[in-house]
């Protein structure tokens, strides 16, 4: 009884461990084609990164890209993170919430509409994906004796009977200093919602009266309003990824001549947290003031000639990569990449026997506790391949 009691304790631990809490997860092999059109996906589970440090290795196999045609044929691979909901290819941005602020008078009675009997100020804004709606009387000699706050996309999801809100039914209730506090992510940024916004309160002549913010009028037969409020919306970068990239040359993966190994960089690895950018956006430990002059960012696939370091030939175009990433906030990070076991970095004294800049990395910005792991494969000429194996998530 004891063992299948231990037992029992262990599988609820193990079915109750949260995604991206522990690794290493491997996903396997995934194999992408293209030839116009991108190839692209990603897995589902989603990771924290401000949890703890995520390490993500894969091996990397180039051989199915095609240069037969030069520049009339070429393709681009990518795996990294991404924010929850971006694009799964050179996926730049995604939208998260700003922050804005919006004030409307609160009317008692419906002679609001000729533009008499405001009794105060409704507040409203957001810092983030928090919503807080707060009121204020304009005499001190009045006082709130109740408020009912709903929120919903279209002024039908407010809590009503036949076009007439229901104040009692309204679901949030305020803080202690009355202030409510109203979580915003069941609505994506720069979605407009509805607030309808009810206080009942008396002044020195002690008579309860009703009040009602905003312009926007219920359907219904009373005098009763609402006010819309559009979620502020802002985009940063959504993540950071390897991309591959090769010379343009047609039959540069061609083997070099027996006996005479050419200076063949055939491949290029690097850091990326927007498609289109180039090894000048590393910016870790500091900006290269040259970022040509860079190691373990292009390689070649056979040979070794006098100007090449022995690690970086001879690869056969398969990469062995690590990508060690790092949360700096709730949205920023840090990224530094191995390439065969190896730092990148960059040259700046001119001995290149030495490296300077190393590792080298780069920083990103995104939703730190919400990334997935994505894959993609755009090409065009020619139908193109590219095959990512034993791809692990470790943190």
């Amino acid at each position: 009884m004891k063992k299948l009691l231990i037992l029992g304790l262990v599988l609820i631990i193990v079915l109750a461990m949260p995604v991206g809490a522990a690794g290493p997860v491997n996903y396997g092999t995934v194999t992408l084609t293209s030839n116009g059109a991108v190839d692209s996906g990603h897995f589902n589970d989603v990771w924290d990164l401000t949890a703890g440090d995520i390490t993500i290795s894969f091996t990397y196999d180039g051989n199915g890209m095609v240069d037969d045609f030069g520049g009339s044929a070429h393709a681009w691979a990518e795996l990294g993170v991404r924010s929850v909901g971006a694009g799964d290819f050179n996926p730049d941005t995604v939208a998260t919430y700003g922050s804005g602020s919006k004030s409307v008078k609160l009317w008692t009675g419906p002679k609001r509409v000729s533009g008499e009997d405001d009794v105060g100020t409704l507040y409203v804004w957001n810092v983030g994906s928090t919503l807080y709606v707060r009121y204020e009387l304009n005499s001190p000699e009045c006082t709130i004796l109740e408020t009912h706050v709903a929120v919903a996309s279209s002024i039908g999801g407010i809590p009503q009977k036949n076009g007439n809100p229901i104040p009692g039914q309204f679901p949030y209730q305020p803080r202690a200093d009355g202030v409510y506090e109203i979580d915003l992510t069941p609505w994506a940024p720069g979605t407009r919602i509805y607030i309808a916004a009810h206080a009942k309160y008396v002044c020195c002549g002690g008579v309860e009266e009703s009040a009602w913010a905003g312009a926007t009028q219920f359907p219904g037969k009373n005098w009763a309003f609402c006010l819309y409020y559009d979620i502020p919306a802002t985009t940063m970068s959504s993540g950071v990824w390897l991309a591959t990239d090769y010379e343009w040359s047609a039959g540069t993966f061609n083997p070099d001549p027996i006996g005479a190994p050419t200076l063949d960089l055939d491949d290029k690895l690097i850091l990326q947290r927007q498609g289109g950018q180039g090894e000048g956006a590393y910016n870790l430990p500091s900006t290269p003031p040259t970022p040509g002059n860079n190691h373990r960012v292009w390689w070649d696939r056979d040979g070794v000639d006098p100007w090449q370091n022995p690690a970086t030939a001879n690869t056969g175009g398969i990469y062995q990569i690590e990508i060690h990433l790092h949360a700096t906030s709730a949205t920023t990070g840090t990224a530094y990449m191995k390439i065969r076991g190896l730092w990148q970095g960059f040259e700046t004294d001119g001995n290149w026997n030495t490296i300077e800049l190393m590792p080298a990395g780069m920083t990103f910005t995104g939703l730190m506790d919400s990334l997935q792991v994505f894959y993609g494969l755009y090409g065009y000429g020619a139908t193109h391949s590219a095959t990512f194996s034993n791809i692990t998530v470790t943190q």
